[in-house]
């Protein structure tokens, strides 16, 4: 697959404003690599702080790095050397050709190399190099992400020694859809074409950066070959990320397929479905208006009641659709001694479940988890307080704080929300 190649050009000024040199003892007279006695090296660093320069095509980052050189020439000299570079990547663009659109899973790879090279001043050789981050799929389609990068090394022909530079980081890939588009026909074939979006997060200097492929994959329509029995052979489910302070993670689905062909013969592929949940607990704050400053605060009885369960079907994508659906959890809060002091609050769980479907076979994914044990519970945080009101009132006040728990699978959520009571005394 082509990808953008990005080489590190730069103007003359550029790199000399980049480049900075000061020596202690021979201020004005230059010091060619042959006049050096000895040399050591003294200390060496990197700039903290990281320029961005974000576009369409991708992102560049510039930063200084530097070395501290004491050595000795006709006479002494300690220098400080630095040099600006430059890292780059650039997002995929692209058009190819597959033998089908059962990609699978992919084969993971890392591959370093370099191209050019520029010298700055008599001392420091720069390495334009590139991290290739590689995915092959089963079915021969590659993806190839390229990080740029320089290495710069000081030489000055006693001491050789490599600067420091900023590396990358962790490398996590996001995942990929693909999904359809119309077919092109061009000299009489017939092209089937499918877009594949891709992306990875990478990290550099503590800070992660997205870069995304979008990369339209095209087949030859083959004429004659019918598709004669189609069975799922294997299946499985894995988390993928749970966050439990959003009360939402993701989990990954995946069958494999057996398909008989009239003419191709048999063939094994796996899909796979990326399937989301979350739950929305209620956020409103409750404020009551009291008749009477209640003897008895801790006495709100709470009755949990299910609302039907809401499907919203997805249309199959190469043939995976996703349906989505939400499960509300009601909350009947009452205070036992005054029935007017009552509310119901709403917790909506959502999830995903993903369905296969070809021309002999519907089936369904595995399921990663269920909803479960619902719970709510209330305590009396502070009984009847004086205070002033939201509208500047003085009132008693007491405080209630009502929490929500709910599982999914082996993950728990919850969510705390506060209720008060007021109660002004009139004239």
């Amino acid at each position: 697959m082509k990808t953008n190649k990005f080489w590190f050009v730069m103007a003359a000024a550029a790199m000399l404003a980049g480049t900075t040199m000061m020596t202690s003892c021979e201020k004005e007279e230059e010091i060619s690599k042959r006049e050096v006695i000895e040399s050591e090296v003294l200390d060496e660093g990197v700039a903290q702080e990281v320029t961005e320069e974000v576009g369409t095509e991708g992102t560049q980052l510039s930063y200084e790095s530097w070395i501290v050189v004491r050595g000795q020439t006709r006479a002494a000299f300690e220098n400080k050397v630095s040099v600006t570079l430059f890292n780059r990547f650039n997002h995929v663009i692209d058009e190819v050709e597959v033998e089908n659109f059962d990609f699978g899973q992919p084969e993971v790879g890392i591959s370093y190399q370099t191209s050019d090279s520029r010298k700055e001043q008599d001392y420091v050789t720069v390495v334009d190099s590139v991290l290739v981050y590689s995915l092959k799929y089963e079915n021969g389609f590659v993806l190839e992400y390229e990080l740029m990068y320089e290495v710069p090394t000081y030489d000055d022909g006693v001491t050789e020694k490599e600067m420091p530079y900023i590396r990358y980081g962790a490398i996590v890939d996001n995942g990929m859809t693909v999904t359809g588009m119309d077919n092109l026909t061009e000299n009489g074939q017939t092209w089937l074409r499918k877009l594949v979006r891709h992306s990875i997060s990478v990290v550099f200097n503590d800070k992660s950066y997205t870069i995304e492929a979008s990369v339209v994959a095209k087949s030859l329509e083959k004429a004659g070959d019918v598709l004669l029995a189609s069975k799922k052979v294997n299946e499985g489910v894995e988390p993928v990320s749970v966050d439990a302070a959003k009360a939402s993670g993701t989990y990954k689905s995946w069958i494999e397929v057996e398909q008989t062909w009239s003419e191709s013969g048999t063939k094994t592929f796996k899909k796979e479905a990326l399937l989301k949940h979350y739950v929305l607990f209620p956020q409103e704050i409750f404020r009551f208006d009291a008749g009477e400053k209640y003897a008895v605060l801790d006495d709100i009885s709470l009755e949990i009641s299910t609302d039907p369960q809401i499907r919203e079907e997805g249309t199959a994508v190469d043939g995976v659709a996703i349906d989505v659906y939400k499960e509300d959890q009601r909350v009947e809060m009452r205070k036992n001694d005054d029935e007017n002091l009552a509310f119901t609050t709403l917790t909506t769980a959502v999830f995903e479940r993903a369905r296969y479907v070809d021309d002999k076979l519907s089936c369904d994914f595995p399921v990663p988890a269920v909803y479960s044990d619902f719970a709510a519970s209330y305590h009396l945080v502070h009984g009847w307080q004086e205070t002033v009101n939201d509208d500047g009132f003085p009132c008693w006040q007491a405080e209630y704080e009502f929490r929500f728990v709910i599982k999914y699978g082996d993950n728990v959520y919850s969510s705390e929300l506060p209720w008060f009571l007021e109660y002004r005394e009139r004239e």
